[in-house]
């Protein structure tokens, strides 16, 4: 990966540097950038990566000409996770932040979060609490959780994608174990590894902004493993927690892969599994999408009560307008 547009030499480097990896977000990436270079902080170096888009991703970025915006572009698609680790190398700020190119930020989130870092130097890391958009005027806020110090034993962030984090972490944690590629819990593993070595915060300001997309990498059901791998990472916590090692750790991905493939043949598991992409299917209004996901839940798990309860609430979505 080479950078494609580095025409001037910085004389120092910045305070944050915020990747944004991208993928066939034509209609959305010009306001996640927007949402980065209106921030109110504006010590920082904007990192994009264009991952092989078939649409038009990467002539909204190659438009953007703000000096502080360093775009690059793989000729072949590499995946999410690739395209975060490929940009964590150009990176060149004290700290290092995310900004996923379907969502956006508030004007104060690199201030508010770069703040957290100032008042608490043993801090490696900080995220924030958020909304999630099912469209422009279908949203919920992210229920607000206890600001503070936090570890690795207690929950993770629901936006994993708020992270702001030390560059100096990753001398430690060097990037995102290629174990999740093209999967999800990839970040979640990322966060695990970076709170086993450093001290983590908790910011209850709503800072981050999700869009829903059906499609993103997080949501489809592209791959049998998106139904077991966050199983996989709860169980890589449960034993770092427990013995200060796991499965990753160890080069024993056979025996994490085995974990997952007992998992694929719990017909019960599975059909929670897509029950419950069901119902997020459901709060975005995409209630066919999601009848698909109960019709594969029943057949495994007829006598589900709970497939059931979702499919009438599914069915007065519909007949409502959603």
């Amino acid at each position: 990966m080479e950078e494609t547009n580095r025409t001037t030499t910085m004389t120092s480097s910045p305070a944050i540097s915020v990747i944004m990896p991208a993928y066939n977000c034509g209609p959305y990436i010009a306001k996640a950038i927007n949402s980065i270079l209106e921030q109110t902080f504006q010590d920082f170096e904007l990192l994009i990566c264009d991952d092989a888009s078939t649409d038009n991703t990467w002539s909204v970025i190659d438009g953007f000409t703000d000096k502080r915006v360093r775009k690059f572009r793989h000729e072949v698609n590499k995946g999410g996770l690739a395209t975060y680790n490929d940009l964590l190398q150009f990176t060149t700020g004290t700290f290092v932040t995310i900004q996923d190119s379907d969502d956006w930020a508030h004007e104060q989130r690199l201030q508010l979060q770069y703040d957290v870092f100032q008042r608490f130097p043993d801090v490696g890391l900080c995220y924030t609490n958020g909304v999630l958009y099912y469209s422009e005027t279908l949203y919920k806020d992210y229920a607000p959780f206890k600001q503070g110090y936090i570890t690795i034993t207690d929950p993770f962030p629901k936006i994993a994608a708020s992270i702001m984090f030390r560059r100096e972490v990753l001398k430690k944690v060097p990037g995102f174990n290629s174990y999740f590629d093209r999967l999800t819990a990839w970040d979640e593993h990322f966060i695990m590894e970076i709170l086993f070595h450093f001290k983590g915060y908790a910011l209850n300001r709503y800072l981050y902004f999700i869009r829903f997309r059906s499609e993103s990498n997080h949501r489809s059901l592209n791959h049998q493993r998106k139904l077991t791998v966050h199983e996989a990472f709860e169980l890589l916590k449960k034993q770092r927690i427990e013995t200060g090692s796991d499965w990753l750790m160890e080069n024993k991905q056979d025996k994490l892969l085995e974990f997952e493939k007992s998992l694929l043949k719990n017909r019960k598991f599975i059909a929670e599994k897509y029950r419950e992409h069901a119902v997020y299917q459901i709060d975005a209004g995409k209630v066919s999408g999601a009848m698909s996901l109960l019709a594969k839940s029943f057949w495994l798990n007829p006598l589900s009560s709970i497939t059931y309860q979702t499919f009438f609430y599914g069915l007065r979505k519909m007949l409502l307008g959603g």
